[in-house]
């Protein structure tokens, strides 16, 4: 299915304006070495539990080394029991993420004490950095991989590869998200409202309005969005009629 590759491999846009994504033996070899903190911009991406199997070890050995960290990650259809059950008892962390899809238009949802838009200045642009990073949940002194993302993204927004939304109250952004193009499919990213303004309808009013903008003002054939399982965010993504299609595996192990 065309739609489910392109959840299974959306991550990858990202990663290839600062870093390198290299397929080897059944699995991805994912490198930015400009910003070598970020465990997600250094990790390896398996297609197979046999690939995972036959150079895990190796590769373990490699990253826990140059890096300090071992990241690995595996999607699928189905969340496999097996596999994290395995990972967590080697000492692993496992987080599992939905991969969502969407194809048709979502139902207005109106509110009147939200102006949404798209960023156009750069005194926006500094807004949603700062909110972005203050409702991170990382200490000051974590959020520098943080930030260098926020250059990737601000390089593909300049060159025309994706939007970045807000929606706004009385003139100030209480919640904003990146839209990326890859042919006409397109991913969100960054979804975020700052805290004071959280469970007021503010992140599913915005992700409906950037959505159909997508969809149908720049006829993008479908969206995919990325959540936690079981998180207040994919929630809200299925409430608005996305549908998972894919689950991702993500395995981490610290020095």
């Amino acid at each position: 299915m065309e739609d489910l590759n392109f959840v299974d491999k959306s991550d990858f846009m990202f990663h290839r304006v600062s870093g390198k994504v290299t397929f080897k033996d059944n699995y991805f070899d994912i490198c930015t070495e400009s910003n070598p903190d970020f465990i997600w911009g250094n990790y390896y991406a398996f297609l197979t539990p046999t690939a995972i199997k036959k150079h895990n070890q190796r590769l373990e050995s490699i990253s826990l080394a140059k890096r300090g960290f071992f990241a690995f990650s595996y999607n699928t259809d189905h969340k496999d029991l097996n596999l994290i059950n395995e990972y967590q008892a080697k000492g692993f962390s496992v987080d599992i993420d939905e991969g969502m899809i969407r194809t048709e238009s979502m139902i207005e949802i109106k509110n009147e004490n939200l102006s949404l838009g798209i960023v156009s200045t750069d005194e926006e642009w500094q807004e949603v950095i700062h909110n972005q990073l203050k409702n991170s949940g990382l200490a000051k002194e974590e959020t520098g991989f943080l930030e260098k993302r926020f250059v990737d993204y601000r390089k593909m927004l300049d060159k025309g590869q994706g939007h970045w939304f807000f929606a706004k109250k009385d003139g100030q952004i209480l919640g904003d998200l990146g839209i990326f193009f890859d042919g006409d499919n397109a991913r969100f990213q960054q979804v975020g409202t700052v805290k004071e303004a959280r469970n007021q309808g503010v992140c599913q009013s915005l992700v409906c309005f950037a959505g159909n903008y997508c969809l149908n003002k720049l006829r993008m054939k479908s969206l995919v969005i990325v959540a936690d399982e079981g998180s207040q965010a994919q929630y809200i993504y299925q409430k608005l009629g996305f549908k998972t299609v894919l689950y991702t595996h993500s395995f981490l192990k610290n020095k």
